[in-house]
């Protein structure tokens, strides 16, 4: 009987401070307010049985979000949604 093993090897790198890419603005990613703006493509799996995707993002600030993306996102008829998070709930 022979056994095979896969091992896979991951990197993780940690960061807490970035720039935003259109202001400039240091932003604290760990902090209270945060943006992500990402396209997601490739394969991923609840539970993390298989995850398999690249990312495209832009790093962005609160204030270019508010002030500069989302006016822009609603002259192309965006309509923006807004959910509330409680970390109590089950």
């Amino acid at each position: 009987m022979i056994k095979t093993d896969t091992v896979t090897e991951t990197t993780t790198r940690e960061v807490s401070w970035t720039a935003c890419d259109l202001c400039g603005n240091a932003q604290n990613l760990a902090g209270d307010e945060s943006v992500i703006v990402e396209h997601r493509t490739g394969e991923s799996y609840y539970k993390g049985s298989l995850n398999r995707y690249a990312v495209c993002g832009v790093d962005l600030c609160a204030g270019c979000f508010a002030g500069k993306l989302l006016p822009w996102l609603e002259s192309q008829g965006a309509v923006p949604h807004a959910k509330q998070y409680d970390d109590l709930a089950c």
